[in-house]
């Protein structure tokens, strides 16, 4: 669902009814009521709004959607500088019972950022995202229950033991040999077509032709 709106809506400040996104998500299998469950906890989360037209409705970004979109593209698209020094921007929070949807808000935005986790209320990077945090800090409106650090690993354990218990190596491993498993024939596949001057129908993409 963020994908969606990510790729046609993050930068046309536009909305789509809710009969579109269902007539899309559709055909990828996805049911009705579960599309209609997801764009509900989206507005829960803060990160769509709704405008009702008559019996129709329609949804589009929000602030704090638009952001967490913006930031995803940045991750995915942005190159890194791969020489780290070894030092790690570490996100340690203590937010009150009273403000949980913020304190869930927090993690799954870090999450989102691609931080580990250290501790329960600990959140650890190998890139300084400290501009994000507190970005993200000041419009969950937390800065008294958050503090950011930049720091070296002093002792007991190495780099690589600190990556294994913030981050699922294998699940993720897992997750990015499925994609490849699932996309990889549908891929060489297109290519070929390509090579061959052969036109590629709109069914070959999946719901593309719901969309223009």
């Amino acid at each position: 669902m963020l994908t969606l709106y990510g790729d046609y809506l993050l930068n046309r400040e536009a909305e789509i009814g809710i009969g579109s996104v269902i007539k899309l998500l559709n055909n990828f299998g996805l049911s009705e009521q579960a599309i209609r469950s997801a764009v509900s906890r989206m507005c829960r989360a803060g990160l769509l709004k709704a405008r009702r037209v008559g019996q129709k409705s329609y949804y589009s970004l929000t602030e704090d959607g638009h952001s967490l979109l913006t930031e995803g593209a940045r991750r995915i698209f942005q190159r890194k500088n791969s020489n780290w020094e070894g030092t790690w921007n570490i996100v340690t929070y203590s937010i009150p019972e009273q403000r949980r949807q913020a304190r869930d808000r927090l993690r799954l935005e870090l999450n989102w950022m691609g931080y580990g986790t250290l501790s329960e209320a600990a959140r650890i990077s190998p890139y300084d995202l400290t501009k994000e945090v507190e970005d993200l800090v000041e419009r969950l409106k937390i800065k008294d229950y958050v503090q950011i650090f930049q720091a070296k690993n002093q002792g007991f354990t190495d780099a690589k033991k600190i990556v294994s218990l913030g981050w699922d190596l294998s699940r993720i491993h897992e997750k990015y040999a499925s994609f490849i498993e699932k996309y990889q024939p549908k891929l060489e596949d297109h290519l070929r077509r390509l090579r061959a001057g052969e036109a590629i129908e709109p069914s070959f993409f999946p719901g593309l032709s719901m969309v223009s």
